[in-house]
């Protein structure tokens, strides 16, 4: 950004701050949202959100102003989704498992960031921004369909013999 945009490094902590200013915000709309309508929809139309901000990225990032709003929008919708997911996390665990499961997803995402910004850091050196984008926005939309293909609903029946068996 300091390259190609002349940014300073008050732009870029401006960046960062927006992006925390995002994720404070985003979390409570989705949170909202997830509490109003089914949670999986609010994961799933989060997950799309965030790919589509990710493909819009390069194309928008002709000033600095651009790329703060499309960063705004990114880490709006990555809050989005790690806030109804947990909340559906929580709904679909029985009483007795409810916490070691919330931690466990807590652990997952935690390491799916550390393999993610691997993979990142690895696609963006060996094939470029480009590619980097589209791996990031698939992986968005492959996470959405995941979740609405094999995580049940907060009134599906839940699967209590896995969750009462876990040994986590």
């Amino acid at each position: 950004m300091e390259t190609d945009f002349g940014a300073s490094s008050k732009d870029i902590a401006l960046l960062f701050l927006l992006g925390g200013i995002a994720t404070f915000a985003g979390g409570p709309v989705a949170g909202r949202l997830s509490d109003r309508r089914e949670r999986k929809a609010v994961v799933a139309i989060t997950s799309v959100a965030l790919a589509i901000s990710m493909l819009l990225s390069h194309m928008l990032a002709f000033s600095l102003f651009t790329i703060l709003i499309v960063f705004f929008c990114i880490m709006f919708s990555l809050a989005g989704r790690m806030t109804s997911f947990q909340a559906l996390a929580a709904d679909i665990a029985c009483g007795s498992t409810r916490g070691k499961l919330m931690c466990l997803t807590i652990a997952i995402g935690q390491v799916g960031m550390a393999l993610g910004s691997g993979l990142a850091g690895f696609v963006y050196g060996t094939q470029g921004l480009i590619a980097n984008i589209l791996v990031g926005a698939f992986t968005s939309i492959v996470m959405a369909s995941l979740v609405w293909r094999l995580i049940p609903d907060a009134g599906e029946p839940k699967n209590e013999v896995v969750l009462k068996e876990s040994r986590i």
